[in-house]
């Protein structure tokens, strides 16, 4: 049982350091560009909340279901009050955080 949950730790470990390159990799790419643009290119995130203070917060989300049980992936795109991308959060798995790269990136 010990055995399991290690093997289960070290690849929960991977996973997230997996997907925190991917954020950098994308952060670099859109860090101060326009939500707007770039929402006309890639289509609407599946929600929005607006923050007290007027900046926004855009969340794309890819999810799955296998044998049962469902996977998924945020991204979060924090943007300020002049409608820059400020910061990009991918929060889930690494297969459904690269399925949900591959549909939102700019090609």
């Amino acid at each position: 049982m010990n055995k399991l949950l290690i093997i289960f730790s070290f690849l929960f470990l991977v996973s997230c350091q997996s997907v925190n390159n991917l954020s950098k990799e994308f952060n670099n790419l859109l860090i101060g560009k326009d939500i707007n643009e770039y929402i006309f290119k890639v289509g609407p995130p599946d929600s929005k909340t607006t923050l007290s203070d007027g900046r926004q917060i855009f969340v794309y989300k890819e999810e799955f279901l296998y044998q049962g049980v469902t996977y998924n992936c945020l991204g979060n795109f924090f943007v300020n009050d002049k409608n820059e991308i400020v910061r990009i959060d991918f929060v889930g798995l690494r297969g459904p955080c690269i399925r949900l790269i591959n549909r939102i990136k700019i090609n």
